[in-house]
Parts: structure tokens; sequence; C-alpha cells
């Protein structure tokens, strides 16, 4: 059985054959391109000029997780390193240095860094001084860049430099093009609609444009009842002159989630200010209203409120509900999470939750960041993704 699927065949002999000074795969989530460059990476560290590698991904996590481990388990420990307390490893006996590209002063930690190599996961995500200050970094002699992503809009900045760079080599990636893809992953993928259909599974950059979720239909998605779930969480955002929201998700036995309840505090409306001891209260009566029998709560496995809200999280830990933290910030791919599930049906809301189905009909792109390639939703008074429960 071949390692390879035909495109990553291609993209191997295209890659090492006929390498360019940058060398851009770029693709349909799941479709084979960070997998086909473990395997670039071993080439290069055998065929490259003397010096260092420099690693990259949106976190120094997300990149161990998601190429320094998985190559360690292919290749073994002897030909990918144990990565060092300063995010070093070596490689083919190669020393490399990990980075991330969290945000614009991520650049702080690459001045002074200098080598042949640079290895990109995800660089569409970074800040655009983090990436090329990352380039200014391989002023030696037949120094090479590889880098990974999933499009983003046409007027991204890495779009744009894309089309402007010379002894530059681009691989587009579909979906269809991993033929080891799981065909129930790749139905329920090709299910999804707009800009999520184009970029993640045709690999097109695609403006995001129009309604957020576009794919959301009232006749499909709202239920008027949910079945018993096994396991709860709460998602919950917090606003001192705007509104206040909480939402409870359910994952049931089907492997389907379900928003099961809302509640929602606007202080324009109420013309007074929700205090956090009244937050509390309403957490514990939402939670009230859904207990087992013989229990006074239903007791979820999280509890979650954007971290911002440092004051909430504290006091609903002091009344005695630990499961509470911050939630992970990030709009986008909590919207790439949402969108996904709407578009393969494993995320239905019950009928009473009005709040967040007026909010899937009405959240919307930002036209003005549109024209200027970032993916950025206008801000509406409850935001069902910002809930952060899914």
């Amino acid at each position: 059985m071949s390692l390879l699927s035909p495109k990553q065949h291609q993209a191997w002999i295209q890659s090492t054959e006929t390498p360019k000074r940058y060398n851009v795969h770029c693709g349909a989530w799941q479709s084979g391109k960070t997998y086909v460059n473990y395997f670039v990476k071993l080439h290069r560290m055998m065929n490259l000029p003397p010096g260092r590698g420099m690693l990259i991904g949106k976190t120094q996590g997300s990149y161990i997780r998601n190429v320094i481990d998985p190559m360690r388990e292919m290749f073994g420990s002897e030909v990918i390193g144990r990565v060092s307390g300063k995010q070093s490893v070596r490689i083919l006996g190669r020393e490399c240095q990990i980075f991330g590209a969290n945000d614009a002063g991520a650049s702080a930690a690459i001045m002074g860094f200098s080598g042949v190599y640079l290895d990109g996961d995800e660089f569409v995500l970074w800040p655009e001084n983090v990436f090329r200050d990352a380039l200014s970094r391989l002023s030696k002699p037949g120094a090479t860049v590889d880098l990974t992503a999933n499009p983003a809009g046409p007027r991204h900045w890495a779009k744009l430099w894309i089309d402007a760079t010379p002894n530059l080599q681009y691989i587009s990636y579909k979906l269809t093009d991993n033929t080891f893809a799981d065909p129930e992953y790749v139905a329920s993928m090709q299910a999804m609609t707009g800009v999520w259909y184009d970029r993640y599974v045709l690999g097109k950059w695609t403006a995001a444009e129009g309604l957020v979720y576009d794919m959301y239909d009232e006749t499909v998605h709202v239920v008027p009842e949910c079945p018993p779930c096994t396991s709860y969480w709460v998602g919950g955002d917090y606003g001192a002159t705007a509104p206040t929201a909480l939402v409870l998700i359910g994952r049931a036995a089907n492997g389907l989630y379900y928003v099961v309840d809302e509640w929602y505090w606007d202080p324009e409306t109420q013309r007074r200010q929700l205090t956090e001891p009244q937050l509390v209260e309403a957490v514990k009566t939402l939670l009230r209203k859904h207990a087992f029998p013989g229990s006074e709560f239903l007791y979820p496995q999280k509890i979650y409120f954007d971290p911002a809200a440092a004051g909430t999280i504290n006091a609903l830990k002091v009344s005695g509900w630990s499961m509470t933290e911050g939630a992970a910030n990030d709009v986008i791919s909590g919207i790439q999470c949402v969108g996904g599930m709407l578009s393969t049906r494993r995320l239905l809301i019950h009928e009473r939750c009005q709040h967040v189905r007026d909010d899937l009909q009405s959240y919307g792109w930002d036209p003005k960041a549109t024209e200027t390639g970032e993916d950025k939703p206008i801000k509406y008074p409850l935001l069902f993704t910002e809930a952060k429960a899914v």
C-alpha cells in the first residue's frame, strides 16, 4: 500500500526535485498537505547546507502537537529528538528551534536567529510582521522555506504575498485529494456551504461575505424537544452595558449536540445593569431548571465565560461552581466549529432559545474588514459563538 496519495506524490516530487526558495502547500482541511511535508522536512534536513532550522507554528505547543509529535511517532526518536526545555529539537541531527507566532510581539523571540530553513505551520494565522521577520532570518545561501496553511480571504496579507513573490511554488489541495480520508468525514465536510465549503473542501481563497451561518435553516436545526444528554456545558458572555447571555448545551448519546436552553439579560430594556451576585444566581436558576430528579442542580462538565470577565469567573468559583473557567477567546475558531457542526447537522437548537435563533440568522461578516482580507464578524447583542460552550 502506498504511503502517499497521487496528489501527495506529485507534491513530493515538486518539493524535492524542483524546489523553490518558497514552497507553499495550501488547501482544504485534512487534504494531506501536512503529512507529505513530514517527509519533505526529512529531505531538507539531509540536503540543505549546514545551519539551523526555524520551526514556527501559531504557538510552540501547536507546532509540537501538529508536527513534532506525529513525526516522532512515525520515524522514531532517533530521527526526531526530544524537545528540550529551551524548545529546541534535533531532526536527523540538525538543530532546530521552535517558535510561536501568536501575536505581533512574537518577533522579539525570533530576532538574532540565523538559519538555512524555515518550516511554517498554519502561517496564514500568523501576524504579518512575525512572518516577514522570520523570512529575514534566512540570509544564508541555499536557504529554503516550507509553508502549510488553510486559505483565507483573497485580500489576506498571505495571499497578496504569495501572488507577489518570485521564486515561489504554490501547491493547492482539495479535500478529495486525500484518497485515505474516511468517506463519512468527506461526506460530512461536503455538506458545508458558502465560504467554508470553498475554503475547507475546495481549498480556495474565498472572501467571507454575507451571513456567517448561511447554512442555518430553522426547518432543519430547530427542534421541539431535546433528548436526555450525557454531558452538559454552560457558556456565558457577560456585558456591563451590553446584554449578558447564558446557554446550556448538551451532548446526547447519539453524538448530537443540543442548545437546550438560554438565559438573557438586556440592561437597556431592564433599565439597570446586572450585578455579579445576580449573574451567579442566574446560572444557578438555569441549572436548577434542568436538574435531574433528586438533585437540586444540573452539574455541568464546565462553565465557560469570556476570560475578560475575571470577576464573574471568581464569583462563580467562590459560590461553589469550581468547574468555571475562562474560555478560549478565539472568535474565528469558534465560528468554524459552530459552522461545521451546523453544516453536518450535529448541532440542534431547542425552539425556546429565541435569542440564539435570532443571532444565527443575523450574525454577519463585516464588509469593511473583508476588503482588507480580515475575517471579522459584525458584533450583535448576543454572540452565540462567544457563548464558548461548543
